[in-house]
């Protein structure tokens, strides 16, 4: 799963460091190079080495934070520094993005640590505000009964939670149309799920206004009417 790709990545990415690393003084000491000498340079040279590589050390310990905290992980669908996309792969340097246009983009882990960060994958619920505009000539009674039809729509609904903040009501009456305003809280699981409750929810207010004889708000007719 997500958790476990993540503890990977950053398995693999150490792993890589430490052979380098390691590699590189049992190499140094298969040609015999003096190792002690070398050492010697490195603490002469090791403050400007550390100045030149600040960005890097950064980003390892931007990951050492991301892994830590765990704010996401791969598999989440996250927003970060204005890029938005799923998290492919977290390594000691960068963080992979695959974004809606199948993108790639690299994000720096330093800048985890100093950004915020919107984890659309941690949503405990899904909210939806439709607004749904009804023709002005419509019966006041009628809209009534379409708005109370509508509110019981939402509360049937198996996928409603937070049932108290669910709701749907006339809130205006515009210049050409009757506006009736919905908040509805589903507990659903991703994306599609979330497109099937939107899909069923609206093709049933649809149902629900032919049945009350109501028709929705439609520019085009309402000039025509105004122009006769």
């Amino acid at each position: 799963d997500g958790a476990e790709k993540t503890l990977i990545g950053a398995v693999e990415s150490v792993l890589r460091v430490t052979i380098v690393v390691f590699g590189s003084i049992f190499i140094a000491d298969a040609l015999s190079f003096d190792l002690t000498t070398m050492v010697a340079g490195l603490g002469i040279t090791g403050l400007a080495l550390a100045l030149a590589a600040k960005d890097s050390i950064a980003n390892i310990f931007g990951a050492v934070t991301v892994l830590l905290d765990r704010p996401f992980r791969v598999g989440d669908w996250v927003m970060v520094s204005g890029a938005e996309g799923e998290v492919i792969n977290i390594s000691l340097r960068t963080t992979l993005l695959r974004t809606s246009l199948d993108t790639i983009v690299s994000i720096p882990n330093a800048n985890l640590t100093s950004k915020p960060i919107e984890n659309f994958g941690k949503r405990r619920w899904r909210r939806f505000q439709p607004v749904i505009s009804l023709d002005l000539d419509s019966d006041p009674d009628a809209v009534q009964n379409f708005a109370n039809g509508v509110e019981d729509l939402i509360r049937n609904d198996e996928n409603t939670m937070k049932e108290d903040a669910s709701w749907a009501k006339v809130s205006s009456i515009a210049k050409d149309s009757i506006e009736v305003s919905c908040n509805i809280y589903w507990d659903v699981k991703g994306g599609a799920d979330e497109r099937d409750a939107r899909q069923s929810f609206l093709l049933n207010v649809a149902r629900l206004a032919k049945e009350n004889s109501i028709e929705f708000y439609e520019p085009r007719v309402r000039n025509q009417r105004t122009s006769n």
